[in-house]
């Protein structure tokens, strides 16, 4: 647990200070362990490296065993749908439909994905 103050905006008033126990991650990217004897328990503290996938995927073997399994996203940051997908799918039995979105002007965003650039050719003339 770390402590965290929050500080009251009480303009006319006088400032009362309340503090907050928060947990706090152990800084790893992924971090598993048992809670009991068959409760697989994973934190998934970021999406922005491809690594999780690889960390995932050593310990699946042992989360498939699991009759219970619990994701902890709350020091999750984002990152990368693509590195979410790919843990989701060690889940499901079937493919996920993800989000479908377009643009009628260039996005950046779309750019950046390189995967999908070749449909947003039109536009990248600035």
């Amino acid at each position: 647990m770390k402590d965290v103050l929050v500080k009251r905006d009480a303009r006319s008033r006088e400032i009362e200070h309340i503090f907050i126990k928060q947990s706090a991650s152990n800084g790893e990217l992924l971090e598993f362990k048992w809670l009991g004897s068959d409760i697989a328990y994973v934190a998934l503290n970021g999406f922005d490296d491809k690594e999780i996938v690889k960390q995932f995927q050593s310990h699946y073997g042992e989360i498939s065993k699991s009759k219970g399994l619990i994701f902890d996203l709350r020091f999750n940051g984002g990152g990368s749908t693509i590195n979410a997908g790919e843990i989701i799918s060690y889940l499901a039995n079937q493919n996920l439909p993800g989000s479908i979105w377009k643009s009628p002007k260039h996005v950046a965003a779309c750019k950046a994905l390189g995967a999908i650039a070749d449909q947003f050719e039109e536009y990248e003339e600035y």
